[in-house]
């Protein structure tokens, strides 16, 4: 299914693209406002189509090695300006700082999903550490990057279901209940895990682990 989506995404999208092309379009203001909705609608179907196909484990990953430091330093003004200036964002990184082995784009995508989620567990503003490290001594070869709010939290029912497909607590039309099953998707195609922890009032861990790259 999410294939033959992406596929009628990609048509849409390039009809759309020749249709902004016409003078016509170009002359009339309503109808490059138009166009533009089309691309938007568009583009957020191929978003949520990559979403699937991560959480189904089939997304065509270009797997290199990423160094935690610097990935997330040059990630760190795009995220504090997504939770916007209500909430703090701290990193803390071990050193010797790790790298790891995984589709850097995936890995953003994953991060920002996160970091959305948090943001929006935080309404009144709070703090938002993301940190890295080895993973626990049983997991030889991984590397974890955490992602932890001080936000409303979850209740044991709801921990339960928070990975699977098209769960969400938000109201209708403010996610695709996607999120965290695609985090957990692009985690286990990359060779690693999720784990979550989380209880009412008190914030929300969420750890992702990937595998370390070797020699790093």
């Amino acid at each position: 299914v999410a294939h033959e989506f992406n596929n009628l995404m990609t048509i849409v999208r390039q009809a759309n693209g020749l249709l902004a092309r016409r003078d016509a379009v170009r002359l009339d203001p309503q109808a490059v406002t138009l166009v533009a909705e089309v691309e938007r609608a568009s583009a957020a179907g191929a978003q949520v189509t990559g979403q699937m196909l991560s959480f189904a484990r089939q997304q065509s990953l270009s797997v290199e090695a990423v160094r935690l430091d610097t990935f997330l330093y040059e990630a760190r003004a795009i995220l504090q300006r997504l939770v916007g200036d209500a909430i703090r964002v701290d990193l803390s990184i071990a050193q010797p700082a790790p790298a790891v082995r995984c589709d850097p784009r995936q890995l953003m995508s994953a991060l920002i999903n996160l970091v959305t989620n948090a943001r929006d567990a935080m309404p009144q503003g709070g703090e938002l550490k993301i940190r890295v490290g080895p993973a626990a001594a049983t997991d030889t070869g991984l590397v974890c990057l955490e992602v932890v709010d001080t936000g409303v939290g979850m209740s044991v029912d709801v921990l339960q279901h928070a990975a699977e497909p098209f769960f969400s607590t938000k109201e209708t039309g403010q996610g695709s209940g996607l999120g965290l099953s695609m985090v957990d998707g692009f985690a286990r195609q990359s060779g690693g895990r999720i784990e979550i922890s989380s209880s009412p009032g008190h914030g929300t861990t969420v750890a992702l682990l990937l595998p370390a790259e070797r020699g790093a």
